[in-house]
């Protein structure tokens, strides 16, 4: 490899990750302003539906059978190789695949939305009628969500992060600037359930227009060697089973402390999972850049450079995440009562601080899973992704009628640190062929010892952050320990 490829490689990653972060920080600043806002005007129990509606994309996302992943894979390499009609065979496979399955899906929320209000959610029979409409309009509103998928996957695949991720901040951005402007007029939840509805419609009409200008000049290219539908599936299967089971392990709590607790403990529960939950953007914006980048070294079969390629990215990881978590272990209290108030700054607190630590395992494993998806061995990510989902569920059963919300996180803890360990191994051993002394000199060392430093420095005074300024002041000096651990 030569240093050029290697600076262009380096390049592409970084202005690539910068336009990922961009939007992604947008969005998560939104949220942050507005959801205490929404809290506040919708109720806490309101709020809950609010969560509820969301989750309906993520499921119904489950029966696209992982044709996105497979989408961003193929457009790449048919990119690469001038083929057009793969660039159709792919983009109609995508296309198919996210409107079948999801919309029979979207058909059967709609129409049971009773039975899922009254039997599944276990909502105030008060809520009902407003439940249920929420519920349907989340059902319609998610069909257009999902079918936005295929177009950020073709993007992301010809690597247009610019564009992409302008249809992804449309998405996450323009929802709660929207709610915040419903809930401002006196419209309520229905309001902001029909205002989900028309923005996602109006959205997908945009993305699927941009998407098919910038296509339309490749796919007339002539055809190659193209693709079948079932070479396309089967691509996708792997990352289905994955993404079945990360539904259950991120999502499938928020539907048992609905049905065992209350809409209030799940609105507890869920606004400190919804802001850790936005760390998983930053191994996701890394993710995807560099999976076309380990797609094209291993098509060349150069295995150092694979292996440089995913320590760097891990090690990147880790040195921009870890001060944000750390600084969020220490002052949880501090900063739920500063922000929402209520119970949070006390309920909330310890599941939101063993979510932390879990989320460390999250970042762990993000880059294992391009590392597999990419090699000839990529049914080892369902194997991990349902070992960590059914350890999470046999946990979540166990511990949530004992302790509550306690009991919900600190399973999500344990269902996701073990197998994350063996996953590494696996991994790191079979496939990349990287030593754990390699792996720990490389990634783990510098910026894990800088954030035990900072730890040390920020814990012993958080109960004196109870103001904001008082809170900056903190998290400026932690990460001023930080920053000269990691420059030394």
């Amino acid at each position: 490899m030569t240093n050029s490829a290697q600076e262009g490689r380096s390049v592409r990653f970084a202005r690539s990750v910068g336009w990922n972060i961009s939007s992604q920080a947008a969005i998560a600043v939104l949220g942050f302003l507005l959801i205490p806002y929404l809290i506040s005007r919708l109720g806490i129990e309101v709020y809950g539906l609010y969560i509820l509606m969301h989750t309906i994309a993520n499921y119904l996302l489950m029966f696209s059978f992982g044709s996105g992943a497979s989408a961003i894979t193929h457009v790449a390499e048919f990119k690469a190789a001038g083929d057009g009609g793969g660039l159709r065979d792919a983009v109609r496979y995508a296309s198919w695949l996210h409107a079948a399955g999801p919309s029979l899906a979207a058909a059967v929320i709609f129409f049971g939305a009773r039975f899922f209000v009254a039997d599944v959610f276990q909502v105030p029979e008060a809520l009902f009628p407003q439940a249920i409409f929420v519920l349907r309009c989340g059902a319609a509103g998610a069909i257009f969500w999902v079918l936005i998928q295929p177009a950020i996957a073709a993007l992301q695949g010809v690597q247009r992060f610019d564009l992409m991720n302008l249809v992804v901040f449309l998405q996450g951005g323009l929802m709660p600037l929207g709610v915040a402007g419903i809930t401002a007029a006196g419209l309520g939840i229905k309001g902001v359930a029909l205002c989900y509805l028309a923005l996602n419609a109006a959205i997908f009409a945009f993305a699927a227009g941009l998407t098919w200008s910038l296509l339309k000049p490749l796919m007339a290219l002539p055809r190659g060697k193209g693709t079948t539908l079932k070479a396309f599936a089967s691509r996708g299967l792997h990352m289905w089973l994955v993404q079945i089971a990360l539904v259950v392990t991120y999502q499938f709590d928020k539907v048992l402390i609905a049905h065992g607790l209350s809409l209030a403990e799940l609105s507890l529960y869920a606004v400190p999972v919804g802001l850790l939950q936005r760390f998983q953007i930053i191994p996701g914006v890394v993710s995807t850049a560099i999976l076309p980048m380990l797609s094209e070294l291993h098509g060349t079969k150069d295995e150092e450079s694979l292996r440089r390629v995913y320590l760097r990215s891990v090690r990147f990881l880790l040195w921009i995440a870890l001060p944000a978590l750390t600084l969020l272990f220490v002052v949880m209290p501090q900063f739920l009562g500063l922000w929402v108030g209520g119970d949070f700054s006390s309920r909330s607190v310890w599941p939101g601080r063993w979510l932390v630590i879990a989320q460390i395992f999250t970042l762990l494993s993000a880059m294992c899973n391009i590392a597999a998806f990419t090699s000839s061995k990529s049914w080892y990510m369902p194997l991990w992704a349902w070992a960590q989902a059914l350890l999470s569920v046999l946990g979540w059963k166990l511990l949530l009628p004992r302790f509550g919300l306690l009991g919900v996180a600190l399973a999500s803890l344990i269902g996701q640190a073990l197998p994350a360990v063996l996953y590494l191994h696996a991994v790191h051993k079979n496939i990349m062929g990287i030593s754990p002394r390699r792996y720990w000199a490389e990634c783990l060392a510098a910026p894990g010892v800088s954030a035990a430093l900072m730890l040390a420095v920020v814990f012993p005074f958080h109960a004196w952050a109870g103001t904001w300024v008082r809170l900056i002041v903190l998290a400026a000096a932690g990460l001023l320990a930080y920053g000269g651990a990691a420059w030394l």
